[in-house]
């Protein structure tokens, strides 16, 4: 838990406050190595074409999970062992084994790699602003005892002095799947001193006001990936730019990774620790975002991959992937053999610049033969990087190993998402062995004043009628996530989402809550915001049982634990608040459907089974029909046979459950906020209005960059609107209003995107 403790040792006006949390952490430093490292915890080299070897304890905890667990005594002989053997196959293959010690580590490049432990992060500040300076410690937790020195002590300098020992850009959210941990923030700090003279006439510290790097900026995740791609001893293996971006990890730079106990206090200390960064002067920023859902996989062979590529597919052309090694007899020597789809084991990992920044989970064939994810994977905001690769590890011998590679074309696009087929290509032979089912989008857009997005345009119930319109026409498709976002920053997400309500009620009601209609749509992004925790206490233990669990029979029981649980956390007061605005006359708090139920996957780690999706199918179809109120038909489908006792049981507690959730709370207590957000909104006020932009806005909902999401949603309103917006009114008064609005809009939207675009041409010199 976050905590403040008020101490008054320095001057009266300039108190220290100070801020701690319970974390568990990993420090990455430089240390000069003394020989040959052993165990989980070297960072290694290689000399092949873009191998790389090195050791990550994580990485094990998924394949852990696969196989049996071996005595890991035992592990290490076998590795040392097969270590000669492995050298070797270094020199064959294109890659290398990701998991052996080095053989020459050399001193400039030996780098501490703790496990995660237990202790406290501190963060004092010389007044509430920080202005004055302070102190970032982390306390290490040994034995039971906290009175120990800090593991880690980090000194703010005053503003006016100098800058932080960290940029905005080396405080960065870590994705779940790199670490198995939820709740992770990497920061990537500058030594007050450096390690060694060659490190220090390397390091450039003159200008305080440094801007990050963009190669600086990757290497937040870089020395804990299982596809950390290094060179060590003079041989550069990388992408180009790779070597410098090393060198700066390992002379004078400290790497440390922090998990906290919940989402919120994460994202808390993420928006103090961006807002203490050392900010750039004002020059426009980009952002970038990116987002993957992985589908499915398909293997064919070697003859019908190169002579006749898969139509549709925009990543590469055929002649990429034809092997270059003279011979075909001697590709098809090095071919993986047939099956291989069916037979392994499968994980995929996105990599930027040869660094890894998230996973999916393991999957295997089914019946079919084909591999199938339905993963996501959201990057909100990517650091600048030149390649994108999605690598694909099997498991062998207990040990992922990579196998092949899918190369991804990004081009910034507000479009609407479509599957495509991306060839796969073996990393031995250069052959294309399959392909891999996904959708990518990705955007990237130019950050200007926040003032220049005037959200006036959206204000009170005509601003409401034109989000509704931009919804009903499309144009908010792929966005709906990003407009709850910012009416949730800017207080009018309850005004937009009653409105449309009585919109919707009075066109007939028959579609109101459904799945398609704006409403539903824009309710439905404001619930996975708001509504994580009642999700958790609502259905987190019926869906940990339902993952855990293998035996079918219990389902019946399963499903009505999780209801009544469901029904003891009845007041929803998220919703309560935003759905009393109906049509009179019309029985329309009955008509809602709990979507909430279709969002569990927020509570899972991964994809489950296709069993246990069968469940949860089950367990959203019955409660749907009861919210809905068609179980009698229902209870005709063969697929909810076995839930129909359920279902006759609880229909009165279903119009009760719908009742509660749209009437308020009697005694509703908002929850005590923590003094970070009033030390946030105190660093901002102290700040230059442009740099004080680039922090994280606090909310409800964690820290959300404001600037950022309405650059993203005005330039997709832009690239979506392919004719000027005319909203359909009856004869009414207001109607010149809302043609005044359109118009407005259309204007604001045509302004911003020619800033845009004037920012992004590069100024001649007279």
């Amino acid at each position: 838990m976050t905590r403040q403790d008020d101490t008054h040792n320095q001057h009266p006006d300039n108190p220290t406050l100070t801020v701690a949390a319970d974390v568990a952490f990993v420090v990455f430093a430089p240390q000069p190595a003394s020989g040959p490292s052993s165990g989980s915890d070297a960072l290694g080299s290689s000399g092949s074409d873009s191998g790389t070897l090195q050791t990550v304890p994580t990485w094990y905890e998924q394949a852990e999970a696969i196989v049996d667990r071996e005595d890991q005594e035992q592990r290490r002989q076998r590795d040392r062992a097969a270590v000669f053997g492995a050298q070797r196959a270094v020199l064959r293959h294109t890659r290398s084994s990701p998991h052996l010690p080095p053989l020459d580590p050399t001193p400039d490049a030996g780098v501490q790699a703790e496990t995660w432990q237990d202790g406290r992060l501190e963060l004092q500040n010389a007044g509430e602003s920080g202005a004055g300076g302070g102190r970032l410690l982390l306390h290490a937790r040994e034995a039971g005892s906290s009175a120990l020195p800090p593991h880690l002590d980090v000194s703010i300098p005053p503003i006016p002095e100098s800058s932080s020992p960290w940029g905005l850009d080396d405080v960065r959210r870590v994705h779940r799947s790199i670490y198995n941990r939820p709740n992770v923030i990497s920061i990537h700090l500058t030594n007050p001193l450096p390690t060694s003279p060659e490190s220090a006439d390397g390091e450039t510290r003159s200008n305080p006001r440094r801007t990050v790097s963009s190669s600086r900026a990757l290497n937040l995740v870089r020395l804990r990936s299982s596809t950390l791609a290094c060179g060590i001893g003079g041989t550069s293996t990388a992408t180009p730019g790779f070597a410098a971006s090393y060198r700066g990890v390992h002379s004078g730079t400290t790497l440390l990774l922090v998990a906290f106990s919940s989402s919120e206090e994460a994202e808390q200390w993420y928006a103090q620790l961006r807002a203490l960064s050392a900010l750039p002067l004002r020059h426009a920023r980009r952002h970038r975002r990116l987002s993957l859902r992985i589908l499915d996989l398909h293997e064919h062979c070697v003859a019908s991959a190169t002579n006749h590529p898969a139509e549709g597919h925009s990543s590469l052309h055929s002649s990429t992937h034809e092997t270059s090694k003279g011979s075909g007899y001697a590709a098809m020597k090095r071919m993986i053999k047939a099956g291989w789809a069916k037979r392994d084991r499968i994980c995929i990992e996105l990599t930027l610049d040869a660094i890894a920044f998230a996973r999916t989970c393991w999957a295997q064939a089914d019946e079919s033969g084909t591999p199938f994810w339905g993963e996501s994977l959201d990057l909100d905001d990517v650091p600048e990087f030149s390649e994108a690769r999605l690598e694909l590890y099997r498991l062998h011998r207990g040990r992922p190993t990579a196998f092949a590679t899918v190369q991804l074309a990004l081009v910034s696009d507000f479009g609407a998402q479509r599957d495509e087929r991306y060839p796969i290509v073996a990393l031995r032979s250069d052959a294309v062995i399959g392909e891999l089912r996904l959708i990518a989008l990705y955007s990237e857009v130019v950050i200007q004043r926040r003032d220049v997005y005037d959200l006036c345009v959206f204000d009170g119930e005509r601003g409401a009628d034109l989000v509704h319109h931009l919804g009903l026409t499309g144009r908010l498709d792929q966005a709906y996530d990003l407009t709850s976002r910012v009416g949730l920053a800017n207080g009018h997400i309850a005004d937009w989402l009653k409105r449309m309500i009585t919109i919707e009620a009075q066109g007939g009601g028959s579609t109101l809550f459904r799945s398609n209609t704006p409403l539903s749509k824009l309710l439905e992004a404001t619930m996975r915001l708001t509504c994580g925790e009642f999700l958790r206490r609502s259905l987190g233990r019926t869906v940990a049982q339902l993952i855990a669990s293998d035996d079918t029979a219990s389902v019946h029981a399963m499903v009505q634990a999780c209801w009544d649980e469901a029904y003891v956390e009845r007041a929803f007061q998220a919703v309560s608040d935003i759905t009393t605005a109906t049509k009179k006359g019309r029985n329309c708090d009955t008509e809602q459907s709990p979507r909430f139920y279709f969002m569990v996957v927020t509570l899972i780690a991964g994809i489950p089974s296709p069993a246990v999706q069968r469940r949860f199918t089950l367990l959203a179809k019955a409660l749907h029909a009861l919210a809905f109120f068609t179980d009698p038909d229902a209870v005709n489908d063969p697929d909810l046979a076995s839930l129909s006792v359920f279902m006759k049981n609880n229909r009165e507690s279903m119009v009760d459950y719908l009742m509660s959730v749209t009437t308020p709370l009697d005694q509703y207590h908002a929850p005590t906020r923590s003094p970070i957000y009033s030390q946030v909104a105190a660093r901002l006020s102290s700040l230059d209005r442009w740099q004080a932009e680039m922090i994280p806005t606090m909310t409800d909902v964690g820290a959300v960059d404001i600037s950022a999401d309405l650059a993203m949603l005005f330039e997709g309103l832009y690239r979506r609107t392919v004719q000027p917006l005319r909203l359909p009114q009856p004869q009414q008064q207001g109607e010149d209003e809302d043609k005044d609005r359109a118009q407005a809009l259309s204007q604001l939207l045509e302004k911003v995107h020619s800033g845009v675009v004037r920012d992004e041409i590069p100024h001649r010199p007279r």
